[in-house]
Order: C-alpha cells, then sequence, then structure tokens
C-alpha cells in the first residue's frame, strides 16, 4: 500500500502545480498589458517633455501701467470681467484713467487672454509695439521725470530696433477674465464672448469721444484688431456668432497657440456644442463667398513685392474678368465674413499643451482670408515656443507686431485697407519665400528672370523673342557691379572656398564648368548688421520684404556684360547660430545662403558676388559653387526602412530630398555623418550641416536645423504632396547620410494625438467587464471579482483584435477608396449633432486600437488593484457592531442602513453643495460599510465602487469650476443633479443586496453602451459619462424591480 499512497501523493502534487501554472498563465495576458504600456508611456513621455529643443527665445522688458475702463453698455450687468487699457513707459505712471483715454489716437488692439489667462499677459507684446511704433514720445526707456524716481529697469535685450516709419501705433486694450478655466466648460466661454463684444463697442466708442476731443484729421476707428490666446483666439473667432455683434466691427483677428479646428478633449458637452457652433458658422459663412484657394504659396520678386497669386487664382481673375456683369449674374448672398482677415501662429514641437495641427486653418477659413504659419517658418525667427513662451518670445513678437503695424492704411491711420491688401501685407510679412528662393516650387508668374536665354558662351546678341533683364548702363546698381568685375574677368572661378575671405569681388563663370545649370553659395556674413555698413548699397527690393537686409550683393550677367539681373532678394538668412557651430577651421557659422536655380540662371553665363570693403575687410567665410540639380535631388518614395546615401568629395552644396509621401505621425531621422577614410588626410568642414525641411500645405511648415549631424523630420501635416528635407553640406568633406523611421518620435506623435482616447476605451471595456460579470453570475450563481473579469474579456476579446486589426491592415488599399462612405455612415450612426468633420479628424485610426485597448487595460488594472485594496483595509480595520445582523442578499435590514427620510436628508445636503461632491460621499460611505461576510456583495459593492470613480474623474472638472468660483458665487444647481441622484441611488441599493432580477435586456444595454462609447466616446469624451448614468440608470431599475418581487 506504501507504493501506491506515494504515487497517489506525487500525482496530487503534481495536479496542484500544473494548476497553479494554469493560474498564473490566466494572467499573463495582464501582465504583458501592463507592462507595454508602462513602456510606451515612458518612450512617449521621453519625446514629448524631454526630447525638446532649447528655448532661444529672448526676454521683452516693459514698463507696465494699466488703467480699467468702465465697460457702459453690458449684455450682461452681473458680469464681473474687467476692460484695462495699456500704456507702456513712465509718462503714464502719473496719470489717471480718463487723462490716458483721452491720449487714444492708435490702432485699437484687443488681447483676449486663455485658459486661465491673466490680463497682464498683454505687457510683452504692448511693449514692443511701443518699440517700434512712430509714436517718439512713448517709446521706452525714454528717461521722465517720473520714471527717474523709479527703480532703474534693467537694459532691454535685444536692443530696440531703429525707428520704422509705420503709419500708426497700436493701442492695446485687455480683458480681465479673472483667470477663469475656459478650457473646461462651453458656457465659460459663451459668457467670454459675449463680454468681448461689448468691449468692442465701447472701445469703438472711447476712440469716437477721443476723435472728438482731440480735433484729429483722420476718422476714428471701425473696427479693433482682436489679439488671442489659446483658447482666447476661438473666442475671438466666436465673437462674430452672437447677437451682440456690431457687423464690422471686427476684421483682423490674430491668433496665438490656438486650438481653433478643435480641443485637445471634450471632457464636456458644451465645449463641443461651441466648437461646433463656430466652426459651423465660419464654414457657411465662406462658402458663401465661393472661394477657392491653393495648397501653394508662392512670393512675388517684382518691384511692387506682393503676393503672387498661384495658377488656380490666375485662373480665376481670368475667369472672372471674362465673367457677365453684376445685372446678367444671380444675387450673391453677403457674407458676415467677406471683409475678415485671420491669422493663426502656432510653436511647434515645444508646445506640449496644444498640439500645432490644431491651430491650422485648413478647411475653416480659404487662403484668400487666413494664414497658418508655425513660428519656426518667421523670417528672424526660426525657432520653436512653448504655450507661454509665445507670448513673450521676444523674436516672435517683433516679426508678428511688424505686420500689424503695416496694416493702417497711410490716409486713414487706421485699419481700413481692403481685405486682399490686408493679406498681401501679413503674407509679405510672414513668408519667409525660402521655397522659392531654394527651387522647389514653380517661380512666379510675374518673375523678372529669364525665360530664354542670351547664349552665355556667344557674342552677346539676343534673340528678340527673349525676356531681357535689364541694361547694365541703365541701372547704377548693375553697373558698379559690372566695372568692379571687369577688373577681375580674366581670373573667372567654378567654385571659390575660403574661411577667412578678404574678396570684394568674386567672379564666377559658368563656362569653367559645362555641365552644371545651377548655383548654391553660403557666407557668414549675417543679414542683420549696423545700417553704417550697408548705406551704399542701394536694394531693389521695397521696404518691408524680409530679404531686403542681404549685406552683399549677387548679380548674373550675360557673356558681353550688355545685360544684367539682379538676384540679391533670393539671399535667405540662417538662423543665428550659437558659438558651438563654429568649426574646427574656427570659421564664423554660416549665416546667409543663396541658391539660384536653372530658370533664373538659365542665358546668363556669370555670377557675380560684391561685398563691401568694411565686411571684406573683417574676414568671412564663403563657399561657391556650379552644380547640376540633377546630381542634388533625391526621391524618397516613402520612409519605412533605413535608406542610406554617400556623397564624396565635390558633391553638390545643396542636397534635396523629395519625400513623395508621409504621415504625420511617423516623423524620420536624417543621421549626416562625415566619412574619415584611412590613408587619408580630411580637413575639417568649412561649416556645419544645416537642415531644411518644408512641407506645401495650407499651415505654413518650415523649420532650420543647425549642426544637424541627428535631424528629427517632424511634420504637424500629413501630406501626399511632395516634402523636401533640403542638406546644406560642405562640398570639400565627404558625408553619408541615412533616413529612418522615428520610432520613438512615433510613439510620442501618436500619445500626445490619442492620449485622450484612452479614457472612451476605459469606460467601453469597463462596461465590457460588467457584462462579463453579469453574464457569469447569471449562468453560475458567482459574482467574480473585477479583475477576475478583466481577465476573462481580454481571453475572449484579444483573440479577435490581433486577428481583426492585420486584416484590416491588409484590406486598407482595398477599403481606402470606400474611407468617405466610411466616414458618412459614422457621421450617421453617432446621434451626437456634434460630430462634424474637424471633430472626425480626431478619430483614432483603426491600427491605434490596439494600443488604446493595452491603455485602458493598465488603467483598470491599476484603479481595480488600488481601490481592492482599499476595501481590504477597511475590512480590517472597521469595528463591526456585533447585535445588528450585517448587510446581506438574504437581509434586508442592517444597522449599516440609513432609513429612507434620513437618506434623503443626506441627499439634499450634499447635493447642495455640489453634486458630484456628494456622488464621492455617497461612494465613500459605500467604501465604508461595505459587506464583509458576503463575498459575491462586496465583489458587487466593489464594482459599483470602481463605476462612480470613473464618473467621478469625467465630471470633476465641474467640481474645479465650482470651487474656482467660489470667492465670487455660490451655485446652488449645477446641472447635474438628476444625474447624480441616479448614481447615488444606485449606491443605496447596492449596499442593501445584489439584485436578483436581470433582465437580458440589461446585458444587451450595456453592451451597446460600450460599443457605443469605444467609437464616438474616443473623440467626445462626455459620452463615457453619459454611457456610465445610461448603466447606472438600467441597473437602478433592476434594483427596483427585484425589491418589488421580494416584497411581492
Amino acid at each position: 500500500m506504501r507504493p501506491f499512497v506515494a504515487n497517489n501523493m506525487m500525482y496530487s502534487n503534481q495536479q496542484q502545480q500544473q494548476r497553479e501554472a494554469r493560474s498564473c498563465t490566466k494572467w499573463t495576458p495582464i501582465f504583458v498589458a501592463n507592462l507595454v504600456a508602462i513602456i510606451i508611456i515612458g518612450l512617449a513621455l521621453s519625446d514629448v517633455f524631454y526630447d525638446l529643443e532649447k528655448n532661444n527665445c529672448m526676454m521683452t522688458y516693459m514698463y507696465p501701467n494699466y488703467f480699467e475702463i468702465p465697460v457702459r453698455n453690458r449684455t450682461n450687468p452681473q458680469s464681473r470681467y474687467r476692460l484695462h487699457l495699456y500704456r507702456e513707459g513712465g509718462l503714464y505712471s502719473s496719470m489717471n484713467t480718463t487723462q490716458a483715454v483721452q491720449r487714444l489716437q492708435g490702432v485699437p488692439v484687443l488681447f483676449i487672454p486663455g485658459n486661465a489667462g491673466c490680463y497682464k499677459q498683454v505687457r510683452s507684446v504692448a511693449a514692443e509695439s511701443t518699440r517700434l511704433g512712430p509714436s517718439i514720445a512713448e517709446r521706452p526707456y525714454v528717461q521722465t521725470t517720473a520714471q527717474a524716481h523709479k527703480p532703474k529697469l534693467p537694459p532691454p535685450s535685444p536692443p530696440p530696433p531703429p525707428f520704422l516709419p509705420y503709419p500708426n501705433s497700436l493701442d492695446f486694450f485687455t480683458i480681465d477674465f479673472i483667470e477663469e478655466l475656459s478650457a473646461l466648460n462651453g458656457h465659460v466661454l459663451a459668457r467670454q464672448t459675449e463680454y468681448v463684444n461689448d468691449c468692442i463697442d465701447e472701445i469703438l466708442a472711447l476712440y469716437r469721444e477721443a476723435n472728438q476731443q482731440q480735433l484729429l484729421s483722420y476718422p476714428p476707428p471701425t473696427s479693433v484688431i482682436l489679439l488671442g490666446h489659446s483658447m482666447g483666439g476661438l473666442v475671438a473667432r466666436a465673437t462674430v456668432t452672437l447677437p451682440n455683434y456690431t457687423p464690422g466691427s471686427v476684421e483682423t483677428i490674430f491668433m496665438l497657440n490656438s486650438p481653433t479646428r478643435a480641443g485637445p478633449i471634450f471632457i464636456q458637452r458644451s465645449i463641443a456644442d461651441f466648437y461646433h457652433n463656430t466652426n459651423t458658422f465660419w464654414v457657411d459663412e465662406f462658402a458663401k463667398l465661393n472661394v477657392y484657394h491653393d495648397h501653394h504659396i508662392s512670393s512675388s520678386s517684382s518691384s511692387s513685392s506682393s503676393y503672387s497669386m498661384s495658377a488656380t487664382d490666375d485662373s480665376l481673375a481670368a475667369a472672372e474678368s471674362s465673367a457677365p456683369t453684376r445685372a446678367d449674374c444671380p444675387p450673391v448672398p453677403v457674407s458676415a465674413l467677406a471683409n475678415m482677415t485671420i491669422v493663426s501662429i502656432c510653436g511647434g514641437h515645444r508646445d506640449t499643451l496644444i498640439r500645432s495641427e490644431l491651430a491650422s486653418l485648413d478647411g475653416l477659413v480659404p487662403s484668400s482670408h487666413g494664414l497658418s504659419i508655425l513660428t519656426t517658418s518667421m523670417p528672424e525667427v526660426w525657432l520653436e515656443a512653448d504655450h507661454e513662451c509665445i507670448l513673450w518670445c521676444n523674436q516672435m513678437l517683433v516679426a508678428m507686431l511688424r505686420g500689424m503695424l503695416a496694416l493702417p492704411d497711410t490716409m486713414t491711420k487706421q485699419n481700413t485697407r481692403p481685405q486682399d491688401e490686408r493679406m498681401r501685407i501679413i503674407r509679405d510679412q510672414l513668408y519667409s519665400g525660402i521655397p522659392d528662393a531654394i527651387g522647389i516650387l514653380p517661380p512666379p508668374s510675374e518673375s523678372d528672370d529669364l525665360d530664354g536665354a542670351e547664349d552665355g558662351l556667344g557674342d552677346g546678341t539676343v534673340p528678340n523673342t527673349i525676356e531681357l533683364g535689364d541694361r547694365v548702363e541703365d541701372n547704377p546698381i548693375l553697373d558698379a557691379c559690372a566695372k568692379r568685375a571687369s577688373k577681375i574677368r580674366s581670373q573667372p572661378e567654378s567654385s571659390f572656398a575660403d574661411y577667412a575671405s578678404t574678396r570684394e569681388v568674386i567672379l564666377f563663370d559658368l563656362a569653367t564648368s559645362p555641365d552644371s545649370d545651377s548655383f548654391a553659395m553660403v557666407t557668414s556674413i549675417p543679414t542683420q548688421i549696423d545700417q553704417a555698413t550697408t548705406s551704399s548699397l542701394p536694394s531693389t527690393q521695397p521696404t518691408g520684404t524680409v530679404r531686403a537686409k542681404a549685406p552683399f550683393k549677387v548679380v548674373l550677367f550675360t557673356s558681353s556684360f550688355a545685360y544684367g539681373l539682379d538676384v540679391t532678394h533670393h539671399i535667405v538668412g540662417l538662423p543665428a547660430s550659437p558659438s558651438s557651430s563654429r568649426t574646427f577651421r574656427d570659421s564664423p557659422p554660416a549665416s546667409t545662403f543663396i541658391n539660384i536655380s536653372p530658370s533664373i540662371l538659365t542665358g546668363y553665363r556669370y555670377v557675380v558676388a560684391s561685398v563691401p570693403a568694411m565686411l571684406a575687410s573683417k574676414h568671412y567665410m564663403i563657399y561657391a559653387q556650379f552644380y547640376n540639380e540633377s546630381d542634388a535631388s533625391v526621391s524618397l518614395d516613402g520612409v519605412t526602412t533605413r535608406q542610406s546615401y554617400t556623397f564624396p568629395i565635390d558633391h553638390p552644396l545643396i542636397i534635396k530630398f523629395a519625400v513623395t509621401t508621409h504621415h504625420k505621425h511617423f516623423p524620420f531621422l536624417v543621421n549626416i555623418d562625415r566619412i574619415h577614410r584611412e590613408k587619408e588626410t580630411t580637413l575639417p568642414p568649412y561649416f556645419l550641416p544645416v537642415t531644411y525641411q518644408y512641407t506645401p500645405q495650407i499651415m505654413l511648415e518650415e523649420k532650420f536645423t543647425l549642426n544637424a549631424s541627428n535631424t528629427k523630420i517632424k511634420f504637424h501635416q500629413s501630406s501626399s504632396d511632395v516634402s523636401y528635407v533640403i542638406a546644406f553640406l560642405d562640398p570639400a568633406t565627404p558625408y553619408s547620410i541615412s533616413v529612418s523611421v522615428d520610432w520613438r518620435g512615433t510613439v510620442g506623435r501618436l500619445f500626445r494625438a490619442y492620449a485622450s482616447s484612452v479614457g472612451g476605451m476605459t469606460v467601453g471595456l469597463f462596461l465590457l467587464i460588467q457584462v462579463a460579470q453579469l453574464n457569469r453570475w447569471k449562468r453560475m450563481d458567482e459574482y467574480p471579482h473585477l479583475m477576475v473579469a478583466l481577465r476573462d474579456v481580454l481571453r475572449t476579446y484579444a483573440p479577435l483584435a490581433l486577428v481583426l486589426v492585420p486584416v484590416l491592415g491588409m484590406l486598407a488599399p482595398i477599403l481606402w477608396p470606400l474611407r468617405l462612405i466610411g466616414k458618412l455612415l459614422v457621421q450617421f450612426f453617432y446621434l451626437d449633432a456634434n460630430m462634424d468633420k474637424f471633430m472626425m479628424e480626431q478619430m483614432p485610426p483603426y491600427w491605434v486600437i490596439p494600443g488604446l485597448f493595452i491603455g485602458a487595460i493598465a488603467i483598470l488594472s491599476f484603479i481595480g488593484l488600488v481601490t481592492w485594496v482599499l476595501f481590504l483595509a477597511v475590512q480590517q480595520v472597521r469595528i463591526r457592531p456585533s447585535p445588528a445582523p450585517p448587510c446581506s442578499v438574504e437581509s434586508m435590514q442592517g444597522s449599516c442602513l440609513p432609513s429612507w427620510p434620513m437618506f434623503v436628508v443626506m441627499v439634499v445636503v450634499m447635493v447642495s453643495v455640489h453634486s458630484v461632491i456628494a456622488l464621492l460621499v455617497f461612494n465613500v460611505w459605500m467604501l465604508l460599510r461595505s459587506s464583509h461576510s458576503d463575498t459575491k456583495l462586496r465583489h458587487y459593492q466593489h464594482t459599483v465602487f470602481v463605476m462612480y470613480i470613473l464618473c467621478a474623474l469625467y465630471s470633476f472638472t465641474e467640481v474645479i469650476l465650482w470651487v474656482k468660483n467660489l470667492p465670487y458665487t455660490w451655485l446652488i444647481w449645477d446641472g447635474m443633479e438628476p444625474a447624480v441622484l441616479v448614481m447615488i441611488l444606485h449606491i443605496w441599493l447596492a449596499m442593501r443586496q445584489v439584485y436578483t432580477r436581470m433582465p437580458q435586456a440589461l446585458l444587451v444595454v450595456l453592451f451597446v453602451c460600450a460599443g457605443y462609447v469605444m467609437t464616438v466616446g474616443l473623440v467626445l469624451s462626455y459620452r463615457a459619462f453619459d454611457a456610465l448614468l445610461v448603466g447606472s440608470a438600467s441597473m437602478t431599475a433592476c434594483h427596483l424591480l427585484s425589491l418589488k418581487v421580494k416584497n411581492n
């Protein structure tokens, strides 16, 4: 018998070990999902918050004075908001409000702060406008009697630019919204918008009064320029939609880091309503104008420096000129936005609060009325700015204010120019023109370049069919350059390189490089230099263009020097480089470059670079060469695998990588490495690599990267058109360039774009867990633990997801043409009027769903374990009363439950404070009074506790707003009382028993709610709360039905 007993015990031990192994194996998916979620969050946070460019913005200094302006005619007399006038300098420190208002004579600008923004945030832009504006008496840092007794201010950095003759100055007003959290509630946005319209009417009335008192020769303003930051930009756009808006009072809007397309998260329905109503109004009003826009922007190189229209605009203009007269045409509906000009400026990847793609005006405003631009695309800025930094970044403020100050009409001194002229001025100031200068866009139709060519090797005769440049003898600039070049005509260059050059004139001859068709040159001569240095170099560009400050000349000549073309306006200044960008030759960094494309160079033989003697005496770095454009072009048909390219010595100075298609969520890396070969001595480069990226979309997106040994190319917009990554490389140094996908950047981009959708997926997964719990209770008469049900759901749905996603990936090319039909079907079944096309853009693609599912598993695992530990801790600490029976399924009584009247009194008291606080209090009460004897009831109470923790998280913004407004008012009714009363009733009933009557319809309702919140709730987060409310009401109904059946 003993061998048999031993064998039986061994067999039992093996069975026990196998059961334990199977039990551990069941939990493997949850462990793996949590591990993957931790890795994803770590990679994403490192990319979003730590892998950022250094903040190179310079501070703006000011001497602020604020004067409160009473708004006499308010739509809402109970409004607590305040209007202030900003004045700069010690001149106003001793004035009162009346005296300051009487001096109003500039162009009114109203600053609208964003979420929790302070009205004093206007001080940087207002101080800089005073420094740039024409009123010398009001410029800062002018010592006055009142200022002499003030503490001495630090010197401004950078020093004030020279005085510019703008038509008029800017008067800045600002609104105190008492730092309300406007991003959390749409009703707050509506109140702010209503007050902004009241302020606009008050400001215009003040100018009419001041104009009569000062007897000015020009009329008072009829409109106010709006400057909105963050949510303030959305408020500025919404002003034209309200009934108290005065038509024509707003014609120009500037927005800084404003989420104009959609919010980062729609936690409340009121926010989605506000966005939907505002965007719908703008789209419908511009549809009345029947305007069309092109994706490409090109700058004109004509003497007028006007913004040239694209081919599409030219064809429209021709069609309009040949159209019938107004009498023959049907009446065109009048649009409220016909005279509107709007500019959206976003800060790039440094803005971790608002994704820059949300600030694009694509689809909202046609390019004829609006401009979206990144700060990395603005001339003389070229850097990223975070969400708050954009308000004090001196480089960005100067660039934007130059556009604002140029808007007033020279006659009326106010913002009365026609809409197209205002748009042209803004584009001239903010558009860099680099795509045209490099040659990655077709030349503008109004260019003075030669279409044909004089034979560079002939006798100088030109056919009559060729459009010529200027005659040298008729142009003093060309004549001076030709005389200087004639002295070295016998010493032409095909390429030139020197890191300490002192030459004043360099002559390049295309005949020395007959296979070339383009010319490129990089120098260390900066564009920002003293005025005295450039006084002897007259510019062919009009004042206001960003390329008019080139300190040297580049001119093209025919072989006989009879005709010439000044191409100095093609010179582009590079961003300022730090001292670390110097090479081992100790040469200064590259500061300017010029590229002459074949369409311009054709027909000319000589390129003359003329440098003033004062600059030449200071030694400068220069590298110039002729090259063949075909050798400098590399085509990238999407970046999916690592691709490497080698460029030996004498490679083109400019390498153009044309990316045919790219997705904004898949950035890629460009590694530029010097090639070090054995037995060869490679000299250090003349200048370090520089990269430039550009995508031809509605939102102007350009970016320079200095010292670009490892460049991360991140676009904010997807494009099916050709985008460009251009590398400026020293031709004397061999390089190896590799292009690969930046997987960490991809994780970071996806995390920023769709992290808010994890909440909807979490609620949907929780509802599926409840379905699994109730289904198991119905079949096996046991209510499983939340984590056990989560494990069962994973075993059921995870294989389906793993199979479905690859199948959808394989069918994507087939289903892609049907995407529009799919969107229409989604919009038909979404059952939410706010789900417009702009919100549909925020819908996660199918291949992101597994990541959201993993995130939801991690969140529910964390909440489930933490709350269960709380339940166990309460069970250990709580003192159990011995005489009273415990609460159980069988017992309907117990000392743990209050009577009905006491329950009603508690509900009234708690709801009068705030409904969400009442929900939390009752939830904690259930935790403290949870069952300790009935495992099934305890598991059910734990699930209900987690359910209302999720509800409280989705409605906690209401508590934040309530606490924020406590110093001003006590809100008795917050609008959530009916929903919270249903949830509190469910908690009270869940403390009594698990309902014994469960219709099959409950499982259907929960399953439908889970599917709904996993689709629509991924974008409209407030739908997750609605789904939980429907589940709560259904369960409460089952509880009441069970009580009725038991009482009977």
